[in-house]
């Protein structure tokens, strides 16, 4: 509905309009009204819209501020990434809180880091779960679960009597996907008890996650049910496609047992046969599921209510027109409507008019329709007489103060309470204490605002009782009162009653939604109905482009959540090599268990003088793309706080020529702050024969353990044998291994003076020994191109992270890091005029002194 048509309806000369207007703003949440509904609260004439505008502005009030409550959390997670133990207990906290929109903004912040992580402690408490807006929440957190065994807990929540739950439900089951429960959401959309719009556009949202093949496919399927109630209404949806496919399965249905299912398919069969498309139309299909929804009737019954219904909102439409321009006319046609309309709906505005138009008022006619059937038709006769002066009415309404309708009933007393036999605190007393019909303590409520007097010492007790609504509305009723100087009784009772432990902060809520009373009033006299000064039937608030709008805004909602939850799903498991890199960073610091763990970001590099080498803008591009990489790398592990590494595993080539010159990658390294580079066999000429030579001008450590002089069997000077850094109070050791094919490869002069060292034995000095409590993140970079590194990981040497070259130019890429003994193994790649670029995301505990399970990986070409 456009704000054009709801200004309209609030500038109506019919209060009822208008409260239906405010009602549909806020079963919608419609918070951009809000404006709207402070101008009404303060200038509207009826003390009723006043009053039921201010409550919608209240509970915009509360919708606002818990959308910044959400965002304060939000913000409050994001600046704590870096102790995951301070955001954990919080959410825990707000788990096991008393208040309700603790518990909702739990499962929120839950959703919203990881919900796997707090999964068990939300299905513990979904069955105990008494605070439906908290239910809804936890229910669409099992949906961000993406565990289908989970759908049979939430199928039983379709058949919730709240209409939030239900929705909650239809969300979550479309986010796990699982068609199983297909056939169950399409009996919520042809059960007796939806009458709900929301619903409907709800379940109509959910369809459009298939394909229209692929649900008649699934509706066929149901028509092979054994439940009765299951074939009807996947009868009803295929007729709904109104395609002639449909007709050799709805033939089936004409010998079925039950009469009325073979009646219907019969009707189906002619409508299809007569006007049916050719192929699935999704459009067609949604029109007709739309249109059919309130009545479940057969195809002809659908478009006789259809027409009946256009006809009773164009006599509603006129009647509105008539009062709101003064027209003279508006006298005679109330009366023609009173005297001849049969519909309920116009009836109860023509009986409402009355109260606009000066001289529509017929007592006569009005007397009759106090035994109509339509307790809507009862309470606005009796409304409307009770503002007739001059009329005894104290014969004429004396027998419904005892009339099995909540709203009949507080209307009589409202109209009577002037008389002095009448004791109308006393009849407010008995509705409100009685226990078998809540209802009717809702309408006392109400009675109690328009008599006010001796009466409001009634909310005393109501503003206490055990049902959250009856409560909340009866605190609502004094806040009401309360605004008038006046009325003292009304002000002490709310200072007693807010001065007392407040559970519960959805007063504004309660005076809007029905649900959990009973759902609204039924057409027909002996039925429990909800009932308050606004009209007692739930009201057609949307024509059929407003509900398709509906349908549209829940699957857009859908999708965008599925698309989140899939996005984090892949994120954190998918192991296969990316593109690029993310430069925000995939694992937030709220998985850290405590203050000290630390969260690392890891990169490193293999054969870069196959790309940097290269003269020209190729090379020049693609040193800018690796600096660009790593600066925004760097950066946001600053921001995050993160440990940020990042590591060269030297130049590979199968022999060594005089060309060959790496000299060029060292400076790029240098200049771009690598952590450590190691030693292969492509950089033996360059580190040989000029890095000793060029010392001072690099800060960046070579490292090679195993490399060692024939002579001194030392280390060469140029090479560190290992570094050891600190970080915040976490040590990371680095040591690196040579090839050792290297000696093979170098040249003769070379080769005669270096070998390579067994490196079990260096491993073990450098990663052993007692670190004294320390934690300490031993980190092996290995330039071989054999399987070194696994025989390295199967003899426990050590290390916790084993960076691998590769297993040479023959071999193809590895898809995967491999964890084996404890030991991550990460692998690199070897190609011809190709460099790459791998990157590991971690957790380092300190508790365990170890990598934690929450990891990330992937390697890419630069």
């Amino acid at each position: 509905m456009d704000r054009q048509s709801i200004e309209k309806l609030l500038a109506s000369p019919f209060e009822t309009d208008r409260i239906k207007v405010i009602y549909y703003a806020v079963k919608n949440k419609r918070v951009d009204l809000f404006d709207l509904m402070k101008k009404t609260s303060g200038n509207d004439p009826s003390v009723n819209v006043r009053y039921y505008a201010q409550k919608a502005c209240e509970l915009f009030s509360e919708i606002l501020n818990e959308q910044a409550r959400e965002k304060e959390l939000e913000s409050e997670l994001e600046k704590k990434k870096s102790a995951q133990a301070a955001v954990y207990e919080r959410i825990v906290e707000l788990l096991n809180s008393e208040a309700p929109e603790d518990r909702m903004l739990a499962a929120k912040a839950a959703v919203k880091t990881r919900v796997n992580i707090f999964l068990d402690i939300i299905l513990k408490k979904i069955e105990s779960e008494t605070e439906e807006s908290v239910l809804g929440a936890f229910i669409k957190a099992v949906g961000h679960s993406e565990d289908k065994s989970y759908t049979p807990i939430l199928i039983k929540y379709l058949k919730h009597p709240n209409t939030e739950i239900v929705l909650s439900a239809i969300e979550a089951l479309a986010l796990l996907g699982d068609v199983r429960a297909f056939p169950y959401i399409i009996s919520v959309l042809y059960s007796n008890e939806n009458e709900n719009e929301t619903i409907t556009a709800a379940i109509t949202g959910y369809l459009t996650n298939y394909t229209p093949e692929k649900i008649h496919l699934f509706l066929v399927e149901m028509l092979g049910y054994p439940s009765e109630s299951m074939v009807e209404a996947s009868l009803m949806a295929i007729y709904a496609f109104r395609c002639k496919k449909s007709a050799e399965y709805i033939k089936k249905l004409r010998s079925h047992r039950n009469k009325a299912i073979a009646a219907r398919a019969e009707e189906a069969l002619r409508e299809i046969e007569t006007g049916g498309t050719e192929d699935f139309n999704f459009t067609v299909f949604i029109g007709n599921l739309i249109s059919a929804f309130e009545t479940g009737q057969p195809p002809e019954e659908i478009k006789k209510q259809e027409q009946k219904r256009g006809e009773s909102e164009s006599k509603i439409d006129e009647l509105r027109e008539l009062i709101s321009q003064s027209s003279p006319s508006a006298e005679t046609r109330i009366s023609e409507l009173l005297k001849n309309e049969t519909d309920a709906r116009v009836l109860g505005y023509a009986i409402s008019a009355c109260r606009s138009v000066k001289g529509a008022k017929n007592l006569a006619l009005l007397k009759k329709f106090l035994s109509h059937p339509d307790d809507r038709i009862r309470a606005n006769a009796i409304e409307v007489l009770g503002e007739t002066e001059g009329v005894d009415l104290h014969n004429m309404l004396k027998p419904f103060l005892t009339d099995d309708n909540n709203r009949v009933r507080a209307n009589a007393i409202i109209a009577l309470k002037n008389y002095p036999d009448i004791d109308h605190v006393a009849l407010l007393k008995t509705m409100a204490e009685d226990e078998h019909n809540r209802l009717m303590a809702v309408s006392a409520i109400y009675a109690i605002m328009q008599i006010k007097g001796d009466s409001v010492e009634l909310l005393r007790t109501l503003a206490r009782d055990r049902n959250e609504e009856i409560k909340v509305r009866a605190i609502s009723a004094l806040e009401f009162l309360a605004g008038d100087s006046k009325n003292m009784t009304a002000k002490n009772i709310l200072g007693e009653v807010k001065s007392g432990p407040q559970k519960s902060r959805k007063t504004a809520a309660y005076i809007f939604d029905k649900s959990t009373m009973g759902g609204g009033a039924g057409k027909q006299r002996g039925k429990v109905k909800m009932s308050v000064s606004a009209p007692a039937a739930s009201v057609y608030l949307v024509n059929k482009l407003a509900l398709l709008f509906r349908a549209f805004v829940h699957v857009t909602a859908v999708c965008v959540l599925a698309g989140a939850a899939l996005f984090v799903y892949k994120e954190f498991n998918s192991q296969a090599p990316k593109s690029a890199v993310n430069p925000i960073g995939v694992i937030a610091n709220v998985f850290k268990a405590n203050e000290s763990d630390s969260k690392i970001v890891l990169l490193y590099t293999s054969n870069l003088a196959e790309i940097l080498s290269v003269p020209g803008p190729a090379g020049a591009g693609k040193k800018s793309k690796l600096k660009e990489i790593i600066s925004k790398e760097r950066e946001n592990a600053l921001k995050e706080s993160s440990v940020f590494l990042v590591f060269d595993l030297g130049n590979y080539c199968g022999k060594i020529s005089p060309s060959d010159n790496t000299e060029d990658v060292y400076e790029t390294l240098n200049e771009l702050g690598y952590t450590a580079a190691s030693f292969a066999a492509r950089d033996a000429l360059f580190c040989f024969n000029l890095l000793s030579a060029r010392d001072e001008k690099f800060k960046l450590p070579v490292v090679s353990s195993n490399l060692i002089n024939n002579s001194s069997k030392e280390i060469p000077g140029i090479f560190k044998p290992y570094i050891e850094q600190d970080f915040n109070g976490l040590s990371v050791k680095t040591l690196a291994l040579a090839d050792s094919a290297l000696i093979s490869k170098m040249p003769s002069n070379l080769s005669s003076s270096y070998s390579v060292k067994d490196p079990f034995a260096l491993i073990a000095g450098v990663f052993g020994g007692d670190n004294s409590g320390k934690k300490v993140l031993k980190i092996l970079l290995s330039s071989n191109t054999g399987p070194l590194s696994e025989e390295l990981a199967a003899k426990k040497a050590g290390a916790d992270i084993i960076i691998d070259m590769g297993h040479g130019p023959d071999v193809n890429q590895l898809t995967a890091y491999k964890k084996a003994g404890g030991v991550y193994l990460l692998p690199s790649k070897i190609k011809k005029n190709s460099a790459y670029i791998g990157r590991f995301e971690f957790i380092f505990e300190s508790s365990s002194k170890s990598i934690g399970e929450f990891c990330k990986w992937r390697l890419s070409e630069i």
